[in-house]
C-alpha cells in the first residue's frame, strides 16, 4: 500500500501491526514470576502470550503443558518397551548354540567373499540374520570376540 501512494492504508496496516506485537510482548516480571515457581523461561513466555499476559492463566497453561509432556513421554516409553518385548518374544527360543544354518544361507554369505566356516559361524551367532552376520565379518576382531565369548 505504501508504494503505491496509500499512505492513509499504509499507516493503518502499521498501526495494525504495531498493536499485534505489543501483545506479543510479555512482561520481564511475568517471565521472572513463572520462572521462579519452576518453569522454563521459553514455557514462561509461550504461556504468558497464550493467555494474553495473564499470569494465573499462564501458570495453569505451564502446568497443563508440563502434564501433556509427561504423558506423552510416558506414552512413547511404554511403546518403546513393547516393541522392546515383542523383539524378545521373537527371539526367544532362539538360542545361538541351537541354531543351525541352512546351507543357503551359507551360500549366500559365501558369495559376499567370506569362507564356508565364516559365513557358519558368523549365522549361528546372529542366529539366521544374513545382514548382522555379514556386518560382524566385516568388523575386524568381532568373529575373534565371539570365540572367546562362545
Amino acid at each position: 500500500a505504501y508504494y503505491k501512494g496509500e499512505i492513509e492504508q499504509s499507516l493503518s496496516k502499521l498501526q495494525m501491526a504495531s498493536t499485534r506485537v505489543a501483545k506479543l510482548a510479555v512482561s520481564p516480571e511475568s517471565v521472572a514470576m513463572l520462572v521462579s515457581m519452576g518453569f522454563e523461561e521459553k514455557a514462561s513466555e509461550q504461556g504468558l502470550r497464550f493467555c494474553e499476559g495473564d499470569l494465573d492463566r499462564a501458570a495453569a497453561f505451564c502446568v497443563e503443558q508440563r502434564e501433556r509432556l509427561m504423558e506423552q513421554q510416558e506414552k512413547d516409553r511404554a511403546a518403546a518397551e513393547a516393541r522392546a518385548a515383542a523383539r524378545r518374544a521373537k527371539r526367544k527360543g532362539k538360542r545361538r548354540r541351537d541354531y543351525t544354518p541352512t546351507s543357503e544361507a551359507i551360500g549366500r554369505v559365501e558369495k559376499m567373499g567370506f569362507t564356508a566356516i565364516e559365513a557358519r559361524f558368523a549365522l549361528q551367532m546372529t542366529v539366521g540374520d544374513e545382514a548382522r552376520a555379514v556386518e560382524a565379518l566385516l568388523v575386524p576382531g568381532m568373529v575373534h570376540a565371539w570365540l572367546l565369548s562362545w
